[in-house]
């Protein structure tokens, strides 16, 4: 393996038929759930497959000590993918090969490709972290742990979080290196209750005793992503990763060993809290312009900030912030109105599903023009032609109608 080039999400059926008949759920999976848009979505003879390209190729190189930090990466991120796909689609195969090329695309297997739609490996990465750490967090109550039960069980406390501070010799801007081990370690702080200056202050001097340092712009923008209220603690599988790349094998059995009792913090549900990660506010405002475009029957809505504030009963300033973020990573539009015009706001699936319900109109009227312009003989073949171009728009329609309710 020299590089790599996509992730795959294998979905397995038991025949053809279940497989046209979930297209719409698998649809719904890949367009609305997932925060990254696949590139490819190709049926096979009992299922599909759910190609992420890279918009660069993650080249593939061996570490002094003889790790692959490139193919660790990729493997977390695409066990991460496949482990979201599987709450929501239990056909996925967990178990496939999550690197290779398994069926080649043509015209008549291909059901989704936007060659623009690739995605960037350090974007999904961080996405899988939060996904990672996540999964940790809705684990039974009977298995939870308090974090702050003994001083010695604070993640900054323990001794992983030594062990790679102490490291000096880290690199890699590809897969496990500087930016994700100062991340990891700012998450440790963050759930720590470490002040965010005193955390600047000691990844700040880690970052100083590096070979080759970060710039401390970098630094500090990594710790603000830390503290945003988007995470909760590191990760155990990014944590051992980071262990196994950079500190030796002998003290790497006892790092572990010693700490694996004691490793995340749980939070509260949030019926018990008083205040909201900043994920949770955007999953109430995905779900709030979701509703509102489906009751207004078009592609976008039309609201304002405050009314938002109302109906979802968050302060403007959070409201601000959460939406923000969901901009930047694409999930919404948003055209601001003129005077006293309100604001329109379009969610990324409407916004596809506008996209193709104008290109199959597109398509229906080239093949009306076509059969109006031949002689009789060649019109009764495109008619036939259109007609079967019809049944498959209301099949997608079909499709799309289901999209839409859910």
């Amino acid at each position: 393996l020299s590089q790599i080039n996509t992730l795959v999400v294998d979905v397995d059926y038991r025949d053809a038929e279940e497989r046209q008949a979930k297209f719409a759920e698998v649809w719904d999976t890949a367009m609305l759930d997932v925060q990254f848009l696949p590139t490819l979505i190709l049926a096979t003879t009992k299922g599909y497959h759910i190609y992420y390209v890279f918009d660069r190729p993650v080249f593939v190189r061996r570490h002094a000590n003889g790790q692959l930090p490139a193919v660790r990466a990729a493997k977390a991120i695409a066990k991460s993918l496949k482990q979201y796909y599987a709450q929501k689609l239990p056909a996925v195969d967990v178990t496939c090969n999550s690197f290779g090329v398994f069926r080649v695309p043509r015209p008549d297997n291909i059901e989704y490709f936007e060659p623009k739609m690739t995605v960037d490996f350090q974007a999904l990465m961080t996405w899988s972290i939060n996904f990672a750490n996540d999964q940790h967090q809705i684990k039974p109550q009977t298995t939870q742990r308090s974090f702050y039960a003994r001083r010695t069980s604070r993640q900054v406390d323990q001794p992983w979080f030594q062990a790679l501070i102490n490291q000096t010799d880290i690199d890699q801007n590809v897969g496990y290196g500087r930016h994700n081990t100062i991340f990891t370690l700012a998450l440790a702080c963050y759930s720590s209750n470490v002040l965010q200056a005193q955390c600047f202050d000691i990844l700040d001097e880690f970052n100083s005793n590096l070979t080759h340092p970060l710039a401390t712009q970098h630094v500090q923008k990594v710790i603000n992503d830390a503290y945003s209220g988007q995470f909760h603690a590191a990760s155990r599988e990014y944590v051992n990763a980071l262990l196994e790349t950079w500190v030796p094998d002998a003290d790497r059995r006892v790092y572990l060993q010693r700490s694996q009792t004691t490793w995340y913090k749980y939070a509260k549900p949030r019926s018990e809290r008083v205040n909201s990660h900043v994920h949770e506010w955007q999953a109430d405002l995905m779900a709030y312009f979701n509703q509102r475009i489906f009751q207004d029957n078009n592609w976008f809505t039309k609201t304002s900030l405050r009314h938002i504030s109302q109906e979802l009963n968050i302060c403007v300033g959070s409201l601000t912030t959460a939406l923000k973020d969901l901009i930047d990573q694409g999930l919404v539009y948003r055209e601001k109105g003129s005077g006293r015009q309100a604001t329109k706001f379009a969610t990324r699936s409407s916004l596809l599903q506008h996209a193709m319900r104008l290109q199959r109109q597109q398509r229906l009227n080239y093949w009306i023009t076509v059969a109006r312009l031949l002689e009789p003989s060649e019109e009764l073949v495109a008619l036939q032609q259109l007609s079967l171009d019809a049944r498959q728009d209301h099949h997608r329609n079909a499709q799309l109608n289901l999209l839409d309710t859910g």
